[in-house]
């Protein structure tokens, strides 16, 4: 099986879901973390989180919540940033290129008459 694998740069394998199913998680902040061998992705949420008891909408303040911290060897970290590039540049060339997106203001409250 290993010299198989070594065959081919894009072999076809197996892949098998844990009984408890796959940790999925929703992350609009990454970071890092690194040592001498390895790397942590460090995925995080900003999102509103309420200020004190009672909070409302308006009463809120936003917040980082820690998400999931995966932690590779330096190799593989290579290889994710090239998967990365390649896959950003293909993307690209279908969609235009990708913009860092500015944030709306909230807009005044209208009440109907």
């Amino acid at each position: 099986m290993e010299s198989e694998i070594k065959k081919s740069a894009d072999p076809e394998l197996p892949l098998e879901v844990p009984e408890d199913g796959i940790f999925e998680a929703y992350a609009n902040i990454v970071d890092a973390d690194w040592s001498l061998t390895d790397v942590t992705l460090r995925f995080m949420l900003l999102a509103y989180g309420p200020r004190e008891d009672g909070s409302t909408t308006k009463n809120r303040e936003l917040i980082v919540l820690e998400k999931a911290n995966i932690t590779i060897p330096w190799w593989h970290t290579k290889v994710l940033a090239n998967m990365l590039t390649n896959l950003i540049q293909s993307y690209e060339a279908t969609n235009g290129e990708l913009k860092e997106p500015k944030l709306t203001p909230r807009p005044e409250l209208r009440t109907q008459r």
